[in-house]
């Protein structure tokens, strides 16, 4: 296989796997758009809490890893302490003659407000967990959700358009 060829197939695999992904978090995001109703019901029931609490860490969890895999193809995955800001940081970066930015920086501030969540919630095992805070991370993500999922549908635009030229030799 011509290294156009292999290079074309591992943009069309990235784009088959942006594609999937966007479908995932659909998914996650429509568990998520009643939350807020969900929340205010619970009372002092917890259980709802901890589901949309976990809700807001998969979306963002599946996000992420979506990212590294389009650093990765890209050559630009960032390592060391601070990787999982500078994941999110560089995918706000268009990158002449490369890649265009992934995502829009509407969603930069909503976008760092769940990182640092997901990072709370996988390491926070001897604190409660802080309802209104959950909430608004929720309706942060309702106010997001959709401008991600065209970045990223924009982006998948991209990938096929590069995969095309890549195979037709340009």
């Amino acid at each position: 296989m011509a290294s156009e060829d292999a290079g074309a197939a591992s943009l069309r695999r990235l784009g088959a796997e942006v594609a999937r992904d966007r479908r995932v978090l659909a998914t996650l995001g429509e568990d998520l758009s009643t939350a807020g109703e969900r929340l205010r019901e619970a009372g002092t029931d917890e259980a709802p809490l901890v589901y949309v609490a976990y809700k807001l860490h998969q979306w963002y969890t599946g996000l992420e890893s979506l990212l590294q895999r389009i650093e990765r193809t890209f050559g630009a995955e960032p390592s060391g302490g601070d990787w999982h800001d500078e994941l999110l940081q560089g995918a706000f970066l268009e990158i002449p003659r490369v890649r265009p930015a992934v995502l829009r920086p509407d969603s930069r501030r909503a976008l760092g407000e769940l990182r640092r969540f997901r990072h709370f919630f996988r390491h926070a095992y001897a604190v409660s967990l802080d309802a209104g805070r959950i909430e608004r991370l929720a309706a942060d993500l309702a106010g997001v959700r959709g401008g991600v999922d065209q970045a990223l549908a924009d982006f998948e635009t991209f990938l096929e358009e590069a995969a095309s030229r890549l195979a037709e030799g340009e």
